[in-house]
């Protein structure tokens, strides 16, 4: 059996002065710009996640059987996109880069285990 634990993860500034991933306070990943996470609720007990949505819009997190993830990485140097603006999508959400550096999003859905 595994004992709940609560895991806090943000995006800030990093040691080496890039955006990282924080996990409890402690530093995790440099390179990472956003982090993204929806809920899929199953709100008609087929197994299957009907919808994917902020936390904050979870109508009831008993339903919640799935969650949905994005993370994304971007490159240290600021002159690799040529002068051209990289458009990337982030769940949904289309973005363009404000700088030179290059992005890559790396999106994943994983179960919520004993949900399913």
């Amino acid at each position: 059996m595994f004992a709940a634990r609560q895991l806090i993860y943000a995006i800030g500034p990093g040691s080496e002065g890039q955006p990282a991933l924080f996990r409890n306070g402690q530093e995790l990943l440099d390179g990472v710009e956003n982090l993204q996470i929806l809920y899929g609720e199953d709100t008609d007990g087929s197994g299957v996640a009907n919808y994917y949505v902020p936390a904050d819009q979870v109508a009831d997190m008993d339903d919640v059987i799935s969650i949905r993830f994005a993370i994304v990485a971007l490159s240290y140097d600021d002159n690799l996109t040529g002068g051209m603006a990289q458009n990337y999508s982030v769940l949904g959400n289309n973005l363009v880069a404000a700088d030179n550096r290059l992005r890559q999003v790396y999106t994943s859905t994983v179960s919520i285990r004993n949900r399913l």
